[in-house]
């Protein structure tokens, strides 16, 4: 499977050393987990192993989480910075290493239960078609009654706000003198930007500011690209608790989605 996402991956390269104190959250985490062990409950209570796929993994916080809950798991990304950071991770936990690879489709066809697109990893993919293949490279890797979990942030609701600019909170990274500041530019384009502060002495100057492009899919938007890869939406919900979507007050899109049978 290629992965490509227009953002330099020179920019995640150098977040790597930095990306475990900005996100995910562990609530996160584990609203996500335990969403995806009610989703595998029949296949695991039948004694039936699940494989499960995620794509971007990063520094492989859900992946490390779901392999000590007993999933298979395979974590793929395309910065090695952050392939390290899980793996070493994964060996002191005693699991067995996150590998980063591109997976042949021969190799690989039909092999997984679950794919994860986490994260809101979609929505930095700025091209239709980059998104559109990475849809149906999953398909191929599903086996035939797998499943896909994709969610994206709702920028809807932040685009609601008065200000161009909305700002997300401010993290000071533990026993290190760096402080994180996140917020989104939400006009006239959407930026995901990430400043990280650093203080020798007493003066804060900037060590590293990231932009990050990012492409707003609403709900629409990804019916449309979902069905045309030959998939299908089996459930909608606005966050890992199950809650209906409302494309005006919910902050997230959670799909569950299917291979379409063919006619």
């Amino acid at each position: 499977m290629k992965m490509n996402i227009q953002t330099s991956n020179q920019s995640f390269e150098l977040l790597a050393p930095f990306y475990d104190a900005i996100y995910p959250p562990e609530q996160t985490i584990k609203q996500t987990v335990e969403f995806i062990e009610k989703l595998t409950k029949k296949d695991r209570e039948k004694g039936r192993e699940v494989k499960i796929l995620e794509v971007f993994t990063r520094t492989g916080k859900y992946s490390i989480e779901l392999a000590k809950r007993g999933f298979q798991v395979k974590g793929i990304d395309i910065c090695k910075k952050m392939i390290k950071i899980a793996q070493r991770k994964a060996e002191k936990e005693g699991l067995e290493k996150i590998s980063l690879e591109n997976i042949t489709l021969e190799e690989e066809k039909g092999k997984y239960d679950l794919i994860l697109l986490l994260n809101n990893i979609v929505s930095f993919i700025n091209s239709s078609r980059e998104l559109k293949m990475l849809l149906i490279n999953s398909k191929h890797l599903l086996e035939d009654n797998g499943k896909i979990i994709l969610h994206v942030v709702n920028y809807r609701v932040r685009r609601k706000k008065s200000s161009r600019y909305y700002p997300l909170k401010e993290i000071i990274i533990e026993n290190k003198n760096y402080l994180v500041q996140r917020f989104l530019d939400l006009e006239p384009k959407l930026f995901f930007n990430i400043n990280i502060m650093g203080k020798k002495g007493e003066k804060w100057g900037y060590f590293h500011k990231f932009s990050f492009p990012l492409t707003y899919y609403s709900l629409k938007n990804l019916q449309n690209h979902i069905s045309s890869s030959g998939l299908k939406i089996e459930k909608i919900y606005g966050n890992y608790e199950e809650e209906k979507f409302n494309e005006n007050n919910s902050k997230n899109l959670i799909l569950v989605v299917s291979k379409r049978k063919q006619n």
